[in-house]
């Protein structure tokens, strides 16, 4: 694996309010995205019949429908069935693998309140006569095959049924994150909140995305989202993993030092498994044709926003929460610590002027009688002694030229 970011000096801890910027900004436009939708719509999501009940009915179209115009047909099949008033979900098939697409599913929604004894099964055999003539006109030879009825007592089921894989699979991944890295060190599970508020945010990023596009929920889509919940939360345990293994080996001083260092020893890791899980969907979008569109998507979006929330919001949070938790120890340790007694400036005094050594008269006449004057390197005889012929003549001729200035 090529290891693109374990040597970098990348700060991602210390930009976590930046990631935490970007994450409210996606958030609120999914959550304003699901209230539009549940104003002018009705209902926040699409849902299928799966979830709202409903018929399916089976069509034999002859000649088949050619590669190539399957999105075409769909439309064309769509938008001639709305005009009728019937809101449809169409699929195509084909009854041999690999021939062209012989047959049209079409999935119709039951009227919310049904006529006095007319029963669910009346109502999609007429919705079904209304289809098949309606297709006529426009495809020639439509044969119907069967029709199928998904009661609202199914439909009801259905739901409660993905809700509680949704929650018992939340509940286990809290009580597993818990028993790995909380029990035993702190009675409140940090790492399990951390990685479920991740999980949270998957759920909403996703569920927004769909509001946005207006794509249909149905069952492939819950099986997607689990998915998605499965794959985020084992990407946030790497993460974790790493994390514990550092704080136990001490590579960082603080933290979030600690934090940033696992980070960046798992981000190819990470962005390794993304980028090929990625590169299979995209491929599964565009070449898997319309049925399986929905579920493909739901997976890129519901990846992608795994991995963002595994790296930047469930470990940023960590951290966030143990520097909260560090302040008020270290405000204690501060007021307990002892405080030093205060020091008074010391002046600077100047320094002292050395005063040259007095030396007695009797050793200085000493010194003079025993040094011969002229003698090299030693001092010249006092002032006070015998005069020379020289300096007598020297000082007549002085006293002459004063007495001239007098004059």
């Amino acid at each position: 694996m090529v290891d693109l970011f374990r040597e970098r000096k990348w700060d991602l801890v210390g930009r976590r309010w930046i990631w935490f910027l970007v994450t409210s900004i996606a958030l609120a436009a999914c959550v304003a995205a699901l209230v539009l939708r549940w104003q002018r719509q009705g209902s926040p999501l699409n849902y299928g019949i799966d979830f709202t009940g409903g018929g399916i009915i089976t069509m034999k179209v002859d000649p088949p429908v050619s590669h190539g115009t399957e999105i075409e047909v769909i439309e064309q099949v769509r938008s001639a069935l709305e005009r009728t008033g019937i809101r449809v979900q169409v699929q195509l098939a084909s009854s041999v693998v690999g021939q062209p697409r012989d047959q049209i599913q079409i999935r119709t929604q039951l009227p919310k309140e049904l006529s006095r004894g007319e029963t669910e099964t009346d109502v999609v055999a007429r919705q079904a006569e209304i289809t098949q003539e309606t297709l006529a006109a426009q495809f020639g030879s439509i044969e119907v095959l069967g029709t199928d009825v998904v009661t609202p007592v199914v439909s009801r089921d259905l739901t409660r049924r993905a809700l509680q894989a949704l929650l018992l699979g939340c509940l286990a991944i809290v009580v597993w994150i818990f028993i790995r890295y909380d029990f035993g060190t702190s009675l409140v599970p940090k790492y399990a909140l951390c990685a479920i508020f991740a999980l949270f945010h998957d759920l909403l990023i996703l569920t927004g995305a769909f509001a946005i596009v207006y794509w249909v929920v149905d069952s492939p889509f819950v099986a997607a989202f689990l998915t998605v919940l499965g794959y985020s939360v084992h990407d946030t345990i790497v993460i974790f993993d790493r994390i514990r293994e550092n704080v136990k080996l001490r590579k960082r001083p603080t933290f979030a030092g600690i934090v940033n260092l696992s980070l960046l020893e798992t981000l190819a890791r990470s962005v390794n498994t993304v980028l090929t899980v990625e590169f299979v969907l995209i491929a599964l979008y565009v070449f898997g044709g319309v049925t399986l569109r929905g579920f493909a998507g739901a997976l890129i979006i519901g990846i992608t926003s795994g991995a963002w929330s595994s790296i930047f919001i469930a470990s940023q949070l960590l951290v966030s929460w143990k520097k909260r938790e560090e302040k008020p120890r270290l405000a204690v340790a501060a007021a307990k610590a002892p405080r030093p007694a205060p020091q008074r400036p010391v002046r600077k005094q100047p320094p002292a002027r050395e005063k040259p050594a007095e030396v007695p008269a009797e050793t200085a006449a000493a010194v003079s009688q025993e040094t011969p004057a002229g003698a090299p390197g030693q001092p010249a005889p006092s002032k006070a002694g015998k005069a020379g012929p020289r300096s007598s003549a020297r000082r007549k001729k002085l006293r002459g030229k004063k007495r001239h200035r007098r004059f």
